[in-house]
């Protein structure tokens, strides 16, 4: 699993998490077109039935939401799993 630091050299930036105090840590990552096929739109939308295709083995991350896809045209901030850390809090 790669740091925080190798993520960001690798181009992934982590999304802005609120710190103790409230305050976001860094600022959001804003999602370019294609929105509306983001899992997030859908969920919004409530089309299960079309999220439930995009999570089956899961490959990228977003790390604005946390939600999983197997393809990372469908989150806003994608991110590949494999470079995930667990141990490794993202902001």
């Amino acid at each position: 699993m790669l740091s925080n630091k190798n993520m960001r050299l690798a181009g992934y930036e982590p999304a802005a998490r609120p710190n103790k105090g409230g305050e976001k840590a860094m600022e959001e990552k804003k999602c370019g077109s294609g929105h509306e096929q983001h899992i997030c739109a859908l969920a919004e939308k409530k089309k299960l039935g079309e999220i439930k295709e995009l999570v089956i083995d899961p490959k990228f991350m977003c790390s604005n939401c946390g939600r999983a896809s197997h393809l990372e045209e469908n989150l806003c901030s994608p991110m590949p799993l494999m470079m995930i850390d667990p141990g490794i809090p993202l902001e």
